[in-house]
């Protein structure tokens, strides 16, 4: 267990809402003091005091709206929200931090509450796998790590995206001589939320079994937000108070 971890959310707001109170337990788990981070994008109808309010309870250090004429695309965009958001972490030393997204929700396996554990120079990945065109590449929505390794991360945007936004991030921490160290199910597990799950999120709340035993319904509810049409997608999202612009829709 670790004593002090910051947590950097950092990407569209997306259903953060309706996870948060998930997100804050299941953190509380594994260490005992979390300050909490949050950078967004400046959209329009962005609810800046819903989101802190969100926090309630909380120890929110930092709440950041970033506008979208820069990097605003999936290669590049993390590690440059994660930059602008770099410096507020530097005054407080901490045991490592956790990157992820406002709609990712984390499970941390029971028999690793009290084992999470960090190696110098290294990165704990989700999942590292072949990707594309037979390139490997690693998971980059959820990741834990120190803070000098938490700047590489930050300065990828600087990069050239060649292939896979998953292949590049691996080929920028190795180049770099990070550690990767893949989960890959082992350790914790965390899944992207979307609007179609929210119903389920309650499963995210008990063991990692209870997932396991769901995994197909969780699947199927995530693979319907993709075949839902257009409007469909628009009026599910307003029923939920979520952003269009969160997914890109108008």
């Amino acid at each position: 267990m670790f004593n002090k971890i910051a947590v950097v959310l950092r990407g569209h707001v997306r259903t953060w809402p309706q996870i948060s109170q998930v997100v804050f337990k299941n953190f509380n788990k594994i260490s005992n003091l979390i300050d909490y981070y949050f950078i967004t994008w400046d959209i329009p109808g962005l609810d800046e005091d819903k989101i802190i309010k969100s926090f309630k309870g909380q120890n929110l250090v930092k709440f950041i709206k970033v506008n979208n004429n820069q990097h605003y695309n999936n290669s590049h965009g993390p590690s440059w929200l994660a930059n602008n958001m770099y410096d507020y972490l530097l005054p407080t030393n901490y045991d490592v931090i956790f990157d992820s997204r406002p709609d990712i929700v984390p499970v941390f396996f029971k028999h690793y509450h009290e084992q999470l554990e960090y190696t110098d120079n290294s990165v704990y990945v989700l999942w590292e796998s072949i990707v594309t065109d037979g390139n490997t590449g690693i998971s980059d929505c959820f990741q834990y790590m120190s803070k000098d390794v938490y700047k590489v991360f930050c300065d990828r945007y600087k990069t050239n995206h060649i292939m896979n936004a998953h292949v590049d991030l691996r080929n920028v921490y190795l180049e770099n001589n990070i550690n990767i160290i893949p989960s890959n199910g082992f350790m914790f597990y965390a899944d992207i939320i979307r609007p179609t799950q929210i119903d389920q999120i309650y499963l995210y709340e008990s063991s990692i079994d209870k997932i396991w035993e769901n995994k197909e319904l969780l699947i199927s509810l995530w693979n319907k937000w993709d075949n839902l049409s257009e409007q469909d997608k628009i009026t599910m999202l307003n029923e939920q108070n979520i952003l269009l612009e969160d997914y890109y829709l108008k």
